[in-house]
């Protein structure tokens, strides 16, 4: 972007964003600001920003009002799923994809408390040490971090979609977004602890090749939690309830204390030094048990019901001693399958994992 161009969009959106008079007819109108790149429905703006407002959002329309040079508006009503719509969406996404940090740090300087973006985001693979500042921004589209050398999340919008930080230096999560309204993706870092998290996760959660040794600071709510391949000793933190998948292995867990009592997904705490399965869940809805690679000589805690698989391969077990009493798929301990039907043990080939 020229210099020329960015005064030309600093002049823009100051006059737009700023100026008294429209601001009060925006919020008397109790509107909300959001800005997109590319051509404006008035015909007056062929190329550049265009301001405009969602006023209501019924089903798949949404009321947008369009702002011309005087500052009148312009109601139109626009299907978010029409192409265009969604090309200036793109559009606008680009803008932060292709424009240099300083460019971008120009932008959200002049931006309102408050101000509400309707795109995807994407900085990643670009070497930050520290984002730009967000911190003002609610952002309608997912926003993606990742690859980056941050170790702390400062200036991350107040709420997305879904947000991906994966791959950078994070130690903790102090700065992101409050309300991720999708899945947190956070893999690959150095986080030791989960405090100063979102308050709010509707959906998923990866954390899984961290060096966590607790799960308190944990959202709930979840639809699944992915902690594998960490440092856990505890699963202190952990949701009472997921209604997807809980996994949890390869830990150092000793004990399922804490566990989620219900799972209604899979329950994976493979490759541990489980000892017992007592204190974990008691029902697995729509999953599979997997408790392999422990140090289990009995079953006595498993859940009480599984709609899956129950797997326990190379565990030195000695009986399977409370296993589950309903178990709608198979028993698998490696080179042995239990029949329940039968109550007799029936040998098949090894399954391979």
């Amino acid at each position: 972007m020229s210099e020329n161009n960015k005064a030309k969009l600093e002049e823009q959106l100051i006059r737009c964003v700023l100026d008294d008079k429209l601001s009060d007819d925006m919020k008397l109108k109790k509107m909300d600001y959001i800005i997109r790149l590319g051509a404006s429905v008035n015909a007056k703006h062929k190329t550049g920003y265009s301001l405009y407002s969602l006023a209501k959002i019924m089903g798949n329309e949404k009321i947008i009002n369009f702002l011309d040079e005087k500052g009148a508006v312009e109601e139109k009503k626009v299907d978010i799923i029409d192409p265009e719509y969604r090309k200036r969406r793109i559009e606008m996404g680009n803008f932060f994809k292709d424009s240099s940090i300083d460019e971008i740090n120009m932008f959200l300087r002049i931006l309102p408390e408050g101000f509400k973006l309707d795109c995807n985001i994407d900085l990643s693979n670009r070497e930050l040490t520290e984002l730009p500042d967000f911190s003002k921004v609610w952002l309608y589209g997912n926003f993606n971090c990742s690859n980056n050398r941050l170790v702390i999340l400062k200036g991350a919008p107040k709420h997305v979609l879904d947000f991906y930080c994966s791959k950078n230096h994070l130690t903790t999560l102090e700065g992101i977004s409050g309300v991720v309204n999708g899945k947190l993706v956070c893999s690959h870092n150095e986080l030791v602890s989960l405090e100063g998290g979102p308050q709010h996760i509707a959906g998923e959660i990866y954390l899984d090749h961290n060096h966590l040794t607790s799960l308190k600071g944990l959202a709930y709510g979840l639809s699944k939690v992915d902690c594998s391949y960490n440092e856990l000793e505890t699963l202190e933190g952990a949701p009472t309830k997921v209604i997807g998948d809980f996994i949890c292995s390869n830990n150092k867990l000793k004990t399922l204390e804490f566990a989620p009592k219900e799972v209604a997904g899979n329950f994976i705490c493979s490759n541990n030094k489980l000892k017992t399965l007592e204190k974990g869940p008691q029902r697995v809805l729509r999953g599979n048990y997997d408790c392999s690679d422990n140090d289990l000589e009995n079953l006595e805690g498993a859940s009480e019901w599984v709609q899956g698989d129950f797997l326990c391969y190379n565990n030195p077990l000695k009986s399977t001693k409370g296993k589950p009493n309903i178990i709608s798929g198979m028993f698998k301990d490696g080179d042995m399958n239990y029949d329940d039907e039968f109550e007799t043990f029936v040998r098949f080939p090894k399954i391979e994992r």
